[in-house]
């Protein structure tokens, strides 16, 4: 138990020291793609909360300042994890941003992710029927975008969802 517990404690301080050590580079970094994908990056390991948010938000303001399409989406698609289940509206118009600007890219794999993302927080939500509809809209996106990863991921989830349904045959 005691070496368990030492090897968690040496997990959680040196992902913190990474993740301190990820911040400090970020802030030295010149405004461009590099930057933008690691702010992307720190919001990532942050998850969600105050912290995350800021980041995701840096994020977006560059991407958009960068004219980077590809980066925009992914901020959008950050920044929806990252706020709470509190602010429905906004994580909702966030994946809708994100969506749009997958959707113009005619990235298969970004609106996949996205609806994923959505199916899974409507689910969280509760909100079961619209869940469905956004797992069968991402596996038809990973299917066409032929990536058999993305399309484990989203049969997974999808599976959850009927499980928390308490239909788990179905899944």
């Amino acid at each position: 138990y005691g070496l368990w517990m030492l090897f968690l404690g040496f997990g959680t301080t040196n992902a913190n020291t990474e993740l301190d050590s990820l911040k400090q580079v970020v802030e030295i970094l010149p405004d461009d793609s590099i930057k933008c994908a690691n702010l992307l990056r720190v919001a990532d390991i942050l998850y969600d909360g105050e912290e995350a948010i800021l980041y995701s938000e840096r994020a977006l303001r560059l991407a958009k300042d960068l004219n980077n399409e590809p980066l925009k989406a992914s901020a959008y698609h950050r920044a929806a994890w990252c706020y709470g289940y509190d602010e429905m509206d906004r994580k909702n118009s966030l994946l809708d941003s994100s969506m749009q600007v997958y959707t113009n890219l005619n990235d298969l794999r970004g609106v996949a992710r996205t609806y994923n993302t959505k199916a899974v927080i409507l689910k969280d939500y509760g909100l079961f029927n619209e869940s469905l509809l956004a797992y069968q809209q991402a596996l038809d996106y990973s299917i066409a975008a032929e990536d058999r990863n993305m399309q484990a991921t989203i049969l997974n989830n999808w599976c959850v969802a009927y499980n928390e349904m308490e239909q788990p045959e179905k899944g």
